[in-house]
C-alpha cells in the first residue's frame, strides 16, 4: 500500500461492485425507469386526448314564458 493513503482514505472511496453485479444492477435500474417512462407517456397521452374532447357548451337559458292562464280574465297588456 502506498505511504500517501491512509485507511481512512480507503473506508471513505466508493465501492464498485464486481461487474457482473454492476450489470445486474443497470439493468434493474432501467427495468424501473422503462416502467416509469410508460406511465408517463400513458398519462400525457390521457391529458392531451382529454384537451382536444371539446367540451359541450352549457344549455343556453331562455326566459320562462308566461302562460296566458296565470293573467287576470279583464288584464289588457300591450306586451
Amino acid at each position: 500500500m502506498p505511504y500517501d493513503v491512509t485507511p481512512t482514505t480507503l473506508q471513505g472511496m466508493t465501492h464498485f461492485p464486481p461487474p457482473a453485479e454492476e450489470l445486474r444492477l443497470l439493468d434493474a435500474e432501467l427495468f424501473h425507469l422503462d416502467a416509469r417512462r410508460t406511465q408517463l407517456l400513458r398519462r400525457r397521452a390521457w391529458l392531451v386526448t382529454a384537451l382536444q374532447t371539446p367540451v359541450p357548451p352549457p344549455p343556453r337559458s331562455t326566459p320562462a314564458a308566461r302562460p296566458e292562464a296565470t293573467r287576470a280574465p279583464g288584464c289588457r297588456t300591450c306586451c
